[in-house]
């Protein structure tokens, strides 16, 4: 069977490695040779017209020589190298593992659109943009692809800090390239039914409830509030939300527990540093990261609330718990101040910062206030 052009350009280039190699020589002469030996050879296994033979050998030989004078791709500088170094810098950071697991888990579409062995420099509006349309349509929730898309554009400025990127590209803030809010606006739900979700709640759980409520806790929270955090001769809890432990201008919160609280906080007390376990001795919230695209996710805080929405009818989370006591604490004439500080966020205002300076025995009597508004 005769051979196609490919196949047969392919035989002479195997067979006469000497004259491939000499097609890239600086004497002409010499090319010339070597190019007509090609041809000799091309001519025993495909028969055709010589300028068509010529005309492809000389295009291959332009196009290997092309090749081997452009240089490689810096590995240093490469997408795949960069996003190992940042990878390193986010797990050296004090915030909390979930947080950076998941962080490197959503970096990973970016370097999967990018290409790992792609020159990291050459990111530009045009790479921004088909980033944008590759990712809209990905089986995702536009909320996950805002923050997919965030993680992304600190990756970019990352990558300018470094000079990697002489320029940031100039629509990396162009709003119609963007996803939406990727924060959930967290519903206010009505008092009565916080009240009938406690009541149905049972064991942990309930407790869990408490820690939204009088501590304004998130599961991540109450996952990993620690033994140090608890004065368990005063009953009080002392910490920074899991969240912003790394913010300096984030208030330290002294919170005195209800006596239900502090009741049901000793009753479940492990034997651990993280002061609550599941009945398996496991962390509350889990997760694992293979250091590709495998992320494992696990709270089981967030099950247990479902299993209670279930039986009640009722939608609730412990963000929602948390909405409800500030909110209560903010219609108050004189605790309203406290609302914030509740939530252990840093001030806003110039009156927050310089003014309204938190007391522990008042907030203590606002905490007080807020037990008998919640819980009756």
């Amino acid at each position: 069977m005769r051979q196609t052009h490919d196949e047969a350009l392919t035989s002479a280039l195997n067979a006469l490695p000497d004259a491939a190699v000499a097609l890239f020589s600086d004497d002409q002469e010499q090319k010339d040779e070597a190019l007509r030996a090609l041809v000799e050879h091309y001519y025993t296994q495909q028969p055709t017209r010589k300028a068509q033979v010529e005309a492809k050998v000389t295009r291959v030989a332009e196009e290997m020589r092309r090749l081997m004078d452009e240089p490689g791709p810096d590995l240093d500088r490469s997408v795949g190298a960069q996003f190992a170094a940042w990878s390193a810098l986010v797990l050296a950071s004090r915030k909390a593992n979930s947080t950076k697991k998941m962080k490197i888990h959503r970096l990973n579409f970016f370097v999967e659109f990018l290409g790992g062995s792609s020159d990291a420099s050459k990111i530009d509006e045009n790479r921004w943009e088909s980033f944008f349309v590759w990712l809209a349509s990905r089986d995702f929730e536009d909320s996950h692809k805002a923050r997919i898309q965030i993680d992304a554009k600190n990756f970019v400025k990352y990558l300018f800090e470094k000079r990697i990127l002489e320029t940031l590209p100039r629509n990396l803030g162009n709003k119609a390239l963007a996803f939406g809010e990727a924060i959930k606006k967290i519903k206010v739900v009505p008092l009565a039914d916080v009240r009938t979700f406690f009541e149905a709640a049972t064991g942990q759980t309930k407790l869990h409830v408490l820690l939204g409520l009088n501590c304004g806790m998130t599961a991540q929270d109450i996952s990993d509030l620690q033994q140090s955090q608890v004065n368990w001769t005063l009953g009080t809890v002392t910490r920074k939300r899991s969240k912003t432990t790394v913010h300096e201008d984030v208030p330290v919160v002294c919170y005195k527990l209800w006596p239900a609280t502090f009741a049901l906080l000793k009753k479940y007390r492990s034997d651990k540093e993280t002061v609550l376990v599941t009945k398996s001795g496991k962390p509350w919230i889990q997760s694992s990261y293979d250091g590709g695209r495998e992320y494992k996710h696990s709270d089981s805080i967030g099950s247990c609330f479902k299993s209670v929405c279930a039986k009640t009818g009722l939608s609730l989370t412990p963000k929602n718990l948390r909405t409800v006591a500030s909110n209560q604490l903010g219609t108050h004439p004189k605790f309203k101040f406290y609302a914030q500080y509740f939530l252990g966020q840093s001030p806003k205002t110039v009156a927050d910062k310089h003014y309204v300076k938190p007391n522990d025995t008042e907030f203590f009597k606002a905490l007080d206030w807020l037990r008998s508004v919640l819980l009756g």
